[in-house]
């Protein structure tokens, strides 16, 4: 599978990190977690515009009908990105647990955002929820620490979710009706420090494509956990990955060149914007419903 590498933007983020493609604007949002900004991206021109907040992000999703979702802090928020107006819409967790803090999430194919958490605890336990249009929150999961990338299969029959403390992605059988997930196995496994399971996705053949932190790669997985490919990136740390384009057959990553608590920042190009043309695409993305 031929890829060209590209630098998309090379505006130098800390900790660029959730990368959405909206297919209807054609733009990539994305967050800069250390920075504290909420991006759009517009890669056919290369400007960037961004709202400033104040509280540590986690994820962003773009909103069907306008605007995007963040979780921004303990919050889950939305923000109309003309007016840079910020409404809260649901609390996740207490503001007292600052052992706690969001992380990646995305849409499933019914327009339901799933969130999240970490720990900062070596012990303690993180989670994921999921949030509705009618502002119902659930637990979907409580037996994750680091909580990370997450995707569905083509088919909509499984989810995937990355446990970035246990370095693995866990497989899940999923009900699109009922929207939730049962059944869970461990996908897929890394071993070594400097390879820590990050961002993920999916293309339209069912193969995961995962972005290795410290690692300096993507790893591409066929859907027995299997690994078909490595691409090795010039930066060290990419964070997420996202199809997106004209075609969806571009694959976006984020990256980072300092982290939340790092005073030292890494060379170029890390913390910039790569894209990899492929061969194979990925499947528009979903937006929030609500």
């Amino acid at each position: 599978m031929a890829e060209n590498i590209n630098i998309v933007w090379p505006g130098r983020a800390a900790l660029g990190e959730s990368a959405t493609w909206n297919h209807i604007e054609k733009k990539l949002y994305w967050i800069d977690i250390t920075k504290g900004r909420i991006n759009c991206l517009d890669v056919a021109t290369g400007e960037n515009d961004y709202v400033q907040v104040t509280g540590v992000l986690g994820t962003v999703v773009a909103r069907a009908k306008g605007g995007v979702l963040a979780t921004l802090a303990n919050n889950v928020i939305a923000l109309d990105f003309a007016s840079q107006k910020i409404e809260i819409l649901a609390t996740v967790f207490p503001a007292s647990r600052d052992d706690l803090r969001m992380n990646d999430g995305k849409c499933d194919s019914r327009g339901r955002f799933w969130i999240g958490v970490a720990t900062t605890k070596k012990y303690g336990h993180g989670g994921l929820y999921r949030y509705d249009a009618d502002g119902t929150l659930t637990t979907m999961e409580k037996d994750v620490i680091f909580s990370n990338g997450l995707t569905w299969s083509p088919d909509n029959k499984k989810f995937y979710h990355v446990d970035t403390a246990k370095f693995c992605i866990y497989e899940y059988d999923f009900d699109l009706d009922k929207g939730t997930i049962n059944n869970r196995s461990i996908l897929f496994k890394l071993e070594g420090a400097t390879n820590k399971p990050d961002g993920l996705t999916i293309d339209r053949a069912g193969f995961l494509w995962l972005a290795i932190y410290d690692g300096g790669k993507i790893i591409r997985l066929r859907p027995d956990g299997k690994i078909d490919k490595t691409i090795d990136l010039p930066v060290k740390r990419p964070t997420s990955c996202i199809f997106g384009g004209n075609n969806e057959d571009t694959l976006f990553v984020t990256s980072c060149s300092r982290d939340l608590h790092e005073k030292e920042t890494l060379p170029p190009p890390s913390g910039d914007i790569l894209s990899l043309q492929l061969d194979i695409g990925g499947i528009p993305e979903s937006m929030f419903n609500g």
